[in-house]
């Protein structure tokens, strides 16, 4: 016989633990590569992407980027230098440590003088 006060809540607690835990079983399963990190999951960028140009669904592309940060990138336009976005606070430093390799910050002064054709004299 079960003592009142308690004894219904603990078993209420294992039921809810034992559904908890068998729907976890059922979840889908990716294969993992070293590293521990899905192999589907994170896709090569062909080149880096300027975070002052990019749109939010060019940062989705980005190993690693979240929606969320994507769309703190572009609201905090715009950059100097690529570790801007870890000393301001835009990435926190485990984000900026996953996304700094496909990222790159060309400074307007930079870009323009590139894309102008050069005139003789």
């Amino acid at each position: 016989m079960q003592s009142s006060g308690g004894g219904g809540t603990i078993a209420f607690m294992r039921i809810g633990i034992c559904i908890l835990l068998g729907g976890l079983l059922l979840l889908p399963t990716i294969p993992l590569q070293a590293g521990n990190r899905p192999a589907a999951a994170i896709p090569k960028l062909d080149e880096p992407l300027d975070p002052n140009v990019a749109t939010v669904k060019q940062l989705l592309t980005v190993p690693g980027m979240t929606q969320v940060w994507a769309e703190r990138i572009v609201r905090f336009r715009p950059y100097t230098s690529k570790p801007q976005l870890k000393l301001q606070g835009i990435l926190p430093p485990e984000v900026y440590r996953r996304v700094a390799q496909s990222l790159i910050v060309h400074r307007k002064g930079h870009v323009e003088e590139a894309e102008q054709p050069e005139t003789r004299r």
